[in-house]
């Protein structure tokens, strides 16, 4: 921790309004407008979108000045100007921080343009992904590109100034989740023995219908790429967490191979026929979809850690868009995201370093952990411990009426201001852009083992290369 006089002002301009910046940026930063004045200064969103961002931005940040750009997916475009009208506003509000919140594709061209301009900047997940990056190998190559690409912009700021980059990666925030990276290492220093297993499972808990995979523009499938760049990434991002927590530098892992499977949309729907839905819901109009070149509504991947060439870690990874839900009717909600019935479930189990009201199995709140320890050997009290995040909430100043899960967001935001501070140094910060390389070139790699998967030529198993 570094204090710097005077501390200097957060001036906040947020790229991209959709449901993420309206249920978590925007809000939590109002919170902290109370300790800190105004932070939130300008709003960015595309042409299309003008007429709906201002009638939310009236009612919700009123005062916050709008700028509107033209959509584009990768090179921001010099039409209307469009990169010198941004430069001016940053100007004029003395922008210090960016928060990037837009559809993946455009990711990097914002991040090397506040790069370029020396700004603190927190970006969703994931860091970026490729229209086409499950049937064309040099887009799937191309994630692992654009990290790269981002990281030298990085490192060549730090050279004559000192900012952070968050990645928004939650789940590195929540208690539960921090305290068994702390178990972990516990373990690793009083046996010497690292992680040797890894099973990390994820469900949106949905049921898609036909019309929803053709019509939803947040997380969407229609590019070419699903689940995996969606929520898809904080799961990996969590299960190469837990493996590095566990590292010991001389049994170091020299490689991961990783093979992974998909089901796309036209293999559901041979699962789930028209006759399937008109039985469920009684509907004669669910016609037959076409879903050619459509991304990924579940996937799995076996990740084979290796040391010399032995196996050292074994992992899998299992992501679902479809699972338990309450799905129940064919009346698409307005959001068709988090408002079709969604029950999200998620998972970990960690082995041989780890081997968890509203709080009840089931229940949104839910989050345990169960630890089993050779206590005899270690010298803990006893086998099994059962956490709740209940039990650390506390500690936290977490509000037991409100979801654990976002108030872990508002920790990760506080960061991201106090980086802006100076108060946290990147170094300090819990997801900074420069430990995301292994779970990108993963994901990069999932893609591309499916499409060599696909191939009857290509071999599905990707290296990446060094851990």
């Amino acid at each position: 921790m570094i204090s710097v006089t005077p501390e200097t002002k957060p001036n906040i301009l947020i790229i991209g309004t959709g449901p993420h910046a309206q249920k978590t940026y925007v809000p939590h930063l109002q919170l902290l407008e109370a300790r800190h004045g105004p932070m939130i200064r300008v709003l960015v969103d595309i042409e299309e979108k003008r007429d709906a961002v201002t009638e939310w931005a009236a009612k919700v940040c009123p005062g916050v000045h709008l700028h509107f750009v033209p959509m584009f997916t990768d090179l921001m475009p010099s039409r209307a100007r469009a990169r010198a009208e941004l430069d001016k506003i940053e100007a004029r509000f003395n922008i210090n921080g960016i928060i990037i919140a837009t559809e993946p594709l455009s990711h990097k061209s914002y991040a090397l343009w506040g790069l370029d301009h020396g700004y603190h900047i927190m970006m969703d997940k994931p860091i970026t992904t490729r229209v086409d990056a499950g049937t064309n190998a040099s887009e799937a190559k191309g994630i692992a590109d654009d990290y790269h690409e981002i990281l030298a912009a990085y490192k060549k700021l730090q050279i004559r100034q000192t900012t952070g980059f968050v990645v928004s990666s939650h789940r590195r925030f929540n208690p539960l989740t921090q305290r068994a990276h702390h178990y972990i290492r516990e373990i690793v220093e009083r046996t010497g023995c690292p992680v040797t297993s890894v099973s990390a499972s994820y469900c949106d808990g949905t049921f898609r219908l036909p019309i929803e995979m053709i019509q939803q523009d947040y997380h969407t499938y229609k590019q070419g790429y699903g689940k995996v760049s969606h929520s898809g990434y904080n799961i990996i991002d969590m299960l190469c967490d837990f493996a590095k927590a566990g590292l010991v530098q001389s049994k170091r892992p020299d490689e991961v191979a990783v093979i992974s499977s998909f089901i796309l949309p036209r293999g559901f729907f041979k699962m789930m026929t028209q006759t399937d839905y008109q039985k469920i819901f009684g509907a004669a109009s669910i016609q037959k979809p076409r879903f050619g070149g459509y991304g990924e509504l579940d996937a799995t991947a076996q990740l084979t850690f290796l040391k010399e060439r032995d196996p050292v870690i074994l992992a899998q990874i299992s992501m679902s868009s479809n699972g338990y839900g309450l799905q129940s009717s064919l009346i698409l909600s307005k959001d068709q995201y988090k408002g079709s019935g969604r029950v999200k479930h998620e998972s970990y189990e960690i082995k041989r370093a780890l081997s968890a009201r509203r709080l009840q199995i089931g229940a949104n709140n839910h989050f345990e952990m169960k630890v089993f320890r050779n206590f005899e050997l270690t010298g803990h009290s006893r086998a099994l411990e059962v956490l709740h995040l209940a039990d650390l909430a506390d500690a936290q100043g977490y509000d037991h009426t409100k979801l654990y899960t976002e108030q872990a967001k508002e920790k990760m935001i506080i960061e991201f201001v106090q980086s802006i501070q100076s108060k946290l140094l990147p170094a300090e910060l819990t997801s900074n852009i420069d430990d995301h390389r292994l779970p990108v070139q993963i994901m990069s790699a999932m893609y591309l083992s499916h499409i060599n998967h696909q191939n009857s030529n290509g071999r599905p198993v990707v290296k990446v290369r060094g851990v």
